[in-house]
């Protein structure tokens, strides 16, 4: 007995449905596989990457020496710790008579428009200036 054409309708459309619910779930675990595939690649490349940053550290944290220089004349009652060697210069003007003092001089530059430049001289000081600078006059400065 041949089956009637409406029920071998009914057979056609009944698997295009089952395979199509197949395909569709062929795709979502498809989907769902790359996806935990991939958080499990990305989890190693963050821990590959977290391994290389605490080494770079570790090696930057051995590097790094103190280059700091201290600068306390004797006859100073001050001293200033520059954080790299300053720059020492010999000045002598022409109207001081051959009195000459050194003039250190430090400048950070942090970018084209930003810098801080400090120049320091450490002169002893005669006792006719501290009768001009009184305490008064001091607190007024």
């Amino acid at each position: 007995m041949k089956p009637s054409l409406q029920s071998r309708h009914c057979e056609l459309v009944k698997q295009a449905r089952q395979s199509s619910s197949y395909i569709l779930n062929y795709f979502v675990i498809l989907f769902l596989a790359m996806t935990m595939l991939s958080c499990v690649s990305y989890a190693q490349e963050t821990d590959a990457i977290d391994a290389v940053l605490e080494e770079f550290q570790e090696e930057t944290e051995e590097e790094v020496e103190d280059t700091s220089v201290r600068y306390a004349p004797d006859f100073c009652d001050f001293e200033i710790t520059f954080p790299e060697a300053p720059y020492a210069s010999r000045r002598c003007p022409e109207n001081a008579k051959g009195k000459c003092y050194q003039l250190t001089s430090y400048t950070m530059v942090y970018d084209l428009r930003t810098s801080v430049e400090i120049s320091v001289t450490c002169v002893p000081s005669d006792a006719r200036k501290f009768e001009r600078y009184s305490e008064k006059v001091m607190r007024a400065a």
